[in-house]
């Protein structure tokens, strides 16, 4: 138990930090071998292989009759085999190991018949997870191939997951209710933009074709993941295989077979969409050395309508009874807004997203791991498409571009009982707005009267965001008599450039149309708010993270699992270009030092088939 806290401890500190991220990209398979009284079985020998991988892992149980396999490839045909001296082998069929939840097992073995004795068999009870996966899910390629997403949009499997929904003001995800950023994590790599609400989740940062599984992890997380109040979501990409693979396919969507939209007032605004991609993977040495790469194009023309529903705009009695200035100035307040009802603005959408990898195995668990992705997204016309806005919006939006792009390198390394592995990464997303001339009379000012824009729709027209994260971290994980240990850390620096003023141009928000109205006609200063940003646009920034964190599994008794862990964070943030002198408080961002995070999981097996499973913790 000494040696392997000292391993775990100089694996902490030689590898320069830790990433709780690092282990969120692969698999494992766990599990205890009993003997017919229920008793851990020690000494047992557990082979773990994959043909299509050229992958054989050999492990030993420990003293309380535990294994554990880590490190492994999201893959399908991996097998296990088990044999004791004395008792009768046990051989699994084909497993599919997906990323992040464990594959576990608990297996109790038959004594070798004596001369003439009928052989008894083995039962095998297989247990999915730990006490703290919480309500997540988790798909497998078999249901990333089968099941129907929309634009073949990988988002949509992520609100298969209980509590995921999409926000009806922003359209983007939220976990429990919580309307903030959250970890995206692509092969162990942290790719949220945290510099940014604007930038999307999943669907610009990957394609579909090119996903072997998703964990999507609501709450109850371990501690390697943190730094969210919300919800996680790990992806892992597909590898090559011993055997050669490839996929060119097409997919199309015509608007004609869609009906028209029930507010749209009878018009079809559906998309007329392409979307071809290949897909090609194989062996460059024969059980050593493997690559996969996929890369796909998508071309989209769509319709937005801009309508103009509230009664205090528009209505037959607009002049009369919503507008008490003079009769002319009320005449050209009206003609403004009628020239905005019912407009029908064009959409459209080009992306292209890639993926390479190249994976070295030496056939005992022991892995190099390479691997770069690239996606760009632009919305020529802007993000709104096959929509409906009643209260104005459409007309003159920005432009909105996003690049996004990671490398990464990753050496895993298997030993004994356990698995260590070492990752460096790095990580780019790019988001930029670029406003086109509205063709409004207002020009690019932001116009809204009682709730209705009718002026420029983005307060900033002209934005450019740049986040670039560098990270690095290390892993442990290994076996001590009945604990599953893991030891672990993260180091990240993200230099951040943003280019861009809220409202450059002005923004004007008026109560009702009749202080629009006499505004238009320069009769005075009607409005009720005016907002402008002055001063400099461009900034810089840069934030580091560490986080360190600790876990033990135990399994207790033949039906008691528990589960702990620890988690420290801490950040380093920039210090405020600007601050009050008469204020102390205001020229630094405070980070806490003793930002400790604690769970605690328990699971009980009450039968076969049932598990009962509870846990508390605390996040920062």
């Amino acid at each position: 138990m000494r040696s392997l806290l000292t391993l775990a401890t100089l694996s902490i500190l030689l590898s320069g930090g830790a990433s709780a991220q690092t282990a969120a990209g692969t698999g494992a398979v766990s599990g205890v071998v009993r003997d017919p009284y229920g008793e851990g079985l020690p000494g047992a020998e557990v082979i773990l292989s994959n043909a299509a991988l050229g992958l054989r892992r050999a492990l030993e149980t420990s003293i309380d009759g535990v294994f554990d396999a880590s490190g492994l490839f999201p893959a399908r045909g991996y097998r296990i085999e088990i044999a004791r001296r004395g008792f009768i082998g046990w051989e699994s069929g084909d497993l599919e190991v997906p990323a992040g939840r464990p594959v576990t097992f608990d297996i109790l073995l038959s004594e070798e018949p004596e001369e003439d004795a009928e052989e008894e068999g083995q039962v095998l009870v297989r247990r999915p997870g730990g006490p703290m996966t919480g309500p997540s899910i988790v798909l497998g390629r078999s249901h990333i191939d089968d099941l129907p997403a929309r634009g073949r949009r990988p988002e949509a499997f992520i609100r298969l997951a209980p509590a995921a929904v999409a926000s009806p003001r922003s359209g983007r995800l939220e976990f429990s209710g919580h309307a903030s950023t959250y970890p995206i994590l692509i092969d162990g790599v942290a790719t949220e933009n945290t510099a940014s609400s604007l930038s999307p989740g999943l669907d610009t940062r990957i394609s579909q074709d090119s996903v072997e599984s998703i964990q999507v992890l609501v709450a109850g997380y371990p501690p390697q993941l943190g730094a969210t109040i919300g919800g996680a979501v790990n992806v892992a990409t597909r590898s090559g295989t011993n055997v050669f693979h490839g996929a060119v396919y097409e997919y199309y969507r015509s608007p004609n077979w869609s009906p028209a939209g029930v507010f749209a007032l009878g018009r079809n605004l559906a998309a007329r969409e392409h979307h071809p991609g290949v897909s090609v993977g194989g062996p460059v040495i024969r059980n050593l050395l493997h690559f996969f790469a996929n890369f796909e194009a998508q071309d989209s023309k769509s319709q937005a309508l801009n309508r103009i529903t509230s009664p205090l705009v528009t209505g037959d009695s607009i002049a009369a009874a919503s507008c008490k200035a003079t009769v002319a100035q009320c005449a050209a307040a009206r003609q403004f807004v009628q020239s905005q009802m019912n407009v029908i603005e064009p959409r459209s959408m080009r992306s292209y997203a890639g993926v390479g990898k190249l994976d070295y195995f030496n056939g005992e668990g022991s892995a190099f791991r390479f691997q770069y992705r690239d996606s760009s997204y632009n919305w020529p016309e802007g993000p709104m498409t096959e929509a409906v806005a009643p209260n104005g919006g459409v007309l003159g939006q920005a432009a909105l571009g996003i690049r996004s792009s990671s490398l990464k390198g990753s050496w895993t390394s298997a030993f004994g009982g356990g698995v260590n592995e070492l990752s460096i990464a790095s990580f780019r997303e790019r988001l930029s707005r670029s406003g086109r001339p509205p063709g409004l009379p207002t020009g690019a000012v932001a116009v809204t009267v009682a709730g209705v824009t009718l002026g420029a729709a983005d307060p900033n027209r002209a934005s450019f965001r740049d986040l670039h994260r560098n990270q690095i971290g290390n892993h442990l994980r290994a076996v001590a008599r009945a604990h599953t240990l893991q030891l672990g850390a993260f180091w990240s620096e993200s230099p951040t450039w943003i280019d861009e003023l809220y409202t450059p141009a002005g923004a004007y928000h008026y109560g009702g149309l009749t202080e629009f109205a006499r505004d238009l006609a320069g009769d005075g200063r009607n409005y009720a708010l005016f907002r402008q940003s002055l001063g400099q646009a461009d900034r810089k920034q840069r934030v580091r993270d560490f986080s360190v964190y600790v876990q033990d599994s135990w399994r207790a008794m033949r039906r008691l699992q528990v589960e702990g862990g620890l988690r420290w964070d801490k950040a380093v943030l920039p210090t405020p270009v600007d601050s009050d002198p008469t204020y102390w408080r205001t020229r630094t961002i405070p980070s806490p030092n003793l930002a400790f995070s604690a769970r605690l999981g328990v699971a009980y097996l009450l039968d076969d088939h049932t598990v009962v499973r509870a846990g508390v913790g605390s996040f920062y």
